[in-house]
């Protein structure tokens, strides 16, 4: 088995920006289900969980 790299050192400039990508992808996720009054799924200690984010507005 390869031992994890870490992906800011990828080759490919589109990987090493994936990460920002998807970090921006979870907060307009957040920022919806605020504005939609809607949970959201996350995974938290390895378990599915349900979060509620009403409150957070």
């Amino acid at each position: 088995m390869n031992p994890p790299h870490d992906i800011a050192n990828a080759k490919d400039p589109d990987v090493r920006a994936s990460l920002n990508a998807l970090r921006r992808a979870a907060q307009l996720a957040r920022k919806t289900a605020i504005q939609t009054n809607t949970s959201i799924v996350i995974i938290l200690n390895s378990a599915v969980t349900s979060a509620d984010l009403a409150g957070f507005l």
